[in-house]
């Protein structure tokens, strides 16, 4: 074979390897960019941690830093009487509560009002899990189990998160001692910007204490549950309350 052939030869060899080299790449980067899809869209499946979505619902009540707002008070209890009210509450972080009331006095059920960032207090030492999705009156939310001490006694929690909006639509507690609670919570945006109950709804559920009753069996005793109703409106948020409006016996400081 001439030089002239043997040169033309290699030239076809070094062509087709550099042709089936480029090929394994671009097949290469076809797999990397397929693994890289399924990765990414296998996270995006997989949804937000407990954490971040109680981070995200946090931040929502970061927001309000104090709030001066009327509400309708409703109490229905099997063991005392409570008549309605017209209240006016005032609060600022942190922790400062003062209120005010049609009839001279005032009980505040804590269940029903939002104080300061109680998701935040959650974050805090809770143990949290995902428990999946629900509907809440047709609101997909995320259900955030959740296991914390309150005064050295366990208690286990349930939270329902609105996955748009990240606001608190539902809780529950069930306590090792004491009643358990359920709370329901509507809202409304104030100034356009500000998420804030406009009513909620709580049930406290008394487990029947034994030996009080010894006409009774005790397998007949039904737990004592008292419906806490309220409504809010009128909010004003952001203001900066002066703090003498929580000086004195009906204020926190």
């Amino acid at each position: 074979m001439s030089s002239h052939r043997r040169h033309v030869q290699r030239q076809k060899n070094q062509a087709t390897y550099t042709f089936a080299a480029m090929e394994k790449m671009k097949n290469l980067a076809v797999m990397i960019t397929i693994i890289a899809l399924v990765t990414v869209g296998a996270c995006y499946a997989a949804g937000p941690s407990a954490r971040q979505i109680l981070e995200n619902a946090a931040r929502v009540y970061d927001a309000v830093q104090d709030y001066v707002v009327d509400a309708k008070l409703r109490v229905e209890s099997p063991n005392i009487h409570v008549p309605e009210a017209s209240i006016r509450i005032f609060f600022k972080r942190p922790r400062k509560l003062h209120v005010e009331s049609d009839r001279g006095f005032a009980i505040l059920p804590r269940q029903g009002v939002v104080l300061d960032n109680p998701v935040r207090e959650i974050l805090k030492e809770a143990t949290l899990s995902l428990a999946g999705t629900d509907q809440v009156e047709g609101v997909r939310c995320y259900v955030i189990r959740v296991s914390h001490k309150q005064f050295d006694r366990r208690v286990e929690s349930t939270l329902w998160v609105d996955a748009r909006r990240w606001l608190v639509l539902r809780m529950s507690a069930n306590p090792e001692v004491g009643p358990s609670s359920e709370v329901s919570l509507w809202y409304t945006r104030v100034a356009g910007k500000y998420w804030l109950p406009s009513r909620t709804h709580t049930k406290l559920i008394t487990p029947p204490l034994p030996g009080l009753d010894t006409n009774k069996n005790p397998t007949d005793a039904k737990p004592a549950v008292t419906v806490i109703d309220m409504r809010f409106s009128k909010y004003k948020v952001n203001t900066g309350i002066s703090d003498k409006i929580f000086e004195g016996e009906n204020g926190k400081k």
